[in-house]
């Protein structure tokens, strides 16, 4: 496996960094003291992230926006890195579901979109300690896709600016500085007939999707902007879209919220000991799709599969539609596109199939925060 590793991807191991104990940092300098001893310097590192870097997202300016900004200021900060750059898709998917040492890590820092993003928290979803890992190991993202729904959330959240260039610079100061704290963002279990998967951002059909997709020909040339294109483009052209939508509605109830955390006062592995939770054992499940039964510990409400009859208590609704006239809050539904030629997308992510079940879970991840 570690052949496997050392030539599937570029790898970069960031420098040890030296402190002294009496060194003075501003915005502008360092100053150092003139007269030092042995005992004056010694290594802290402040702590360790692994990077992905997507070369291609975006505009595909991934890897020198690291090599010229975010890695030079991770060792300012005396902050290690394994930097990965991805060389196809479902790459970092298959890092992060194989790899062992996860629990050495303070984070992980993602150079991509949301599509990377995505594939990472999947991927560790994959893996037998799931629970314990991916709320105690918290993403960091630098934007460098033309969609970054999940860290513009955050941001709007936080009171951080959102657009450029001052979206980018605060992102790269907070995924890169050693007081940066882990905000939890709730997931979202997704269900297919033939797989799961974990959502933090939308479940998207009709109209908004196929903005996203189609637009997807201008990625490189235009950036964010091809979906100001793409929906003009589509606004020419309307189309319907025939569909069955069944939701729960939210019936209220306690919201839980989690403090931040600091993410490098520990690493993943001591903040699993700290909360020392044992990871719940999975139900026996009689689905051919992978991970049911560990899905379903997590539902926030007692939500059958896709499969079953839809419940009573659920609101039933067959149309037409073109976009988004209400917004109700729910605990889950169920999308059955009833025409054909339509995108069902996951987190901008297409996927193959017929229909969709969305259920709130209990499980978190921890993006980085000011």
């Amino acid at each position: 496996m570690q052949h496997l590793y050392e030539t599937a991807y570029v790898c970069e191991m960031g420098a040890w960094c030296c402190r002294t104990s009496n060194r003075v940092h501003t915005s502008t300098s360092t100053v150092v003291p003139t007269q030092r001893t042995e005992r004056d310097v010694e290594e802290v590192p402040v702590g360790r992230v692994l990077v992905f870097v997507n070369p291609h997202s975006g505009s595909g300016k991934g890897v020198k926006t690291f090599r010229q900004r975010v890695g030079p200021l991770l060792r300012k900060n005396c902050i290690e890195y394994e930097l990965i750059i991805t060389t196809g898709p479902n790459h970092a998917k298959t890092v992060v579901r194989s790899r062992e040492d996860l629990n050495k890590f303070n984070g992980v820092i993602i150079l991509s979109g949301d599509g990377l993003v995505f594939e990472v928290l999947n991927g560790l979803f994959e893996r037998p300690d799931r629970a314990a890992i991916i709320p105690c190991l918290p993403i960091g993202i630098v934007p460098s896709g033309s969609g970054n729904g999940l860290l513009s959330s955050l941001f709007f959240s936080c009171g951080e600016p959102l657009r450029n260039p001052k979206f980018t610079k605060r992102a790269i100061e907070i995924a890169c500085s050693p007081c940066a704290h882990g905000q939890a963002v709730n997931l979202i279990h997704v269900q297919t007939d033939e797989a799961n998967f974990a959502a933090f951002l939308s479940i998207g059909w009709g109209l908004m999707a196929e903005i996203d997709i189609e637009s997807e020909r201008w990625r490189k040339p235009l950036g964010s902007n091809r979906f100001v294109l793409g929906a003009m483009i589509r606004s020419l052209n309307l189309r319907t879209y025939r569909g069955r939508l069944a939701f729960k509605p939210y019936r209220g109830g306690k919201r839980g919220v989690t403090a931040k955390f600091d993410i490098y006062g520990k690493t993943a592995g001591e903040r699993i000991i700290a909360k020392s939770e044992p990871n719940p054992a999975e139900e026996i499940c009689l689905s051919d799709r992978p991970l049911d039964g560990a899905w379903r510990d997590m539902h926030s409400e007692e939500i059958g599969d896709l499969e079953e009859e839809i419940p009573e208590d659920w609101t039933l609704i067959e149309d037409e539609f073109v976009n988004v006239y209400a917004i109700v809050e729910v605990s889950a539904f169920r999308l059955e596109p009833l025409d054909s030629g339509s995108y069902l997308t996951v987190d901008g992510e297409v996927i193959n199939a017929q229909r969709v079940q969305a259920v709130t879970t209990s499980l978190k991840t921890a993006i980085f925060a000011p």
